[in-house]
């Protein structure tokens, strides 16, 4: 996502990796227990209408319902509801480890939100074909002949690291050549 372009603040970063945590779809709402509508890596975007209130108890219970979903982050939108972030909020976004980003109140929300669902929708897209990509190379290869190591390389390349599948017998398949036949290589 541009970030820049939307002068979007990341105000709690959360525990390391958590600003890396995929994100499969934006959920924009103002329901004050929104977890019923909600699932896994879902970034939720908010300006805190039904959350007008400065009681920490209240922003520490919103938060921690986030977390149990768990959602990938927390878009705050300061507007009318809310000129800036309330304390209570970034507290317990900090306790519970919910990255927190802050949107500019001259930013409309669609426009995030059409930009997250676009960026996940290339990601998608990119996933497909990378995928097609491989299953035409793996359906050329065993039509040519090759044997399942050819194809766990291919398969452990497309990956980008090597991969071992346990056999029926309780022995191992590479997706990586080891030994005589790699030096060979």
């Amino acid at each position: 996502m541009r970030t820049s372009e939307f002068h979007i603040e990341v105000r709690v970063s959360g525990p390391e990796g958590a600003l890396e945590r995929p994100i499969d779809w934006t959920v924009p709402t103002e329901a004050m227990d929104p977890s019923g509508f909600l699932t896994s890596g879902a970034l939720v975007l908010t300006s805190g209408v039904a959350l007008n209130v400065t009681d920490p108890r209240i922003w520490d219970a919103y938060v921690e319902r986030l977390v149990k979903v768990p959602v990938a982050a927390l878009v705050f939108g300061v507007g009318p509801a809310h000129k800036q972030v309330p304390q209570g909020l970034e507290a317990a976004c900090a306790h519970y480890g919910l990255p927190l980003l802050v949107v500019p109140s001259d930013v409309p929300f669609p426009l995030v939100h059409r930009e997250v669902q676009d960026t996940v929708s290339a990601e998608r897209y990119e996933m497909i074909r990378d995928g097609s990509a491989l299953a035409q190379r793996c359906t050329e290869l065993v039509a040519r002949g090759g044997t399942l190591q050819d194809l766990l390389e291919q398969i452990a390349a497309a990956a980008g690291s090597g991969s071992v599948w346990r056999t029926g017998r309780g022995g191992a398949a590479s997706g990586r050549r080891t030994g005589p036949a790699a030096a060979a290589d």
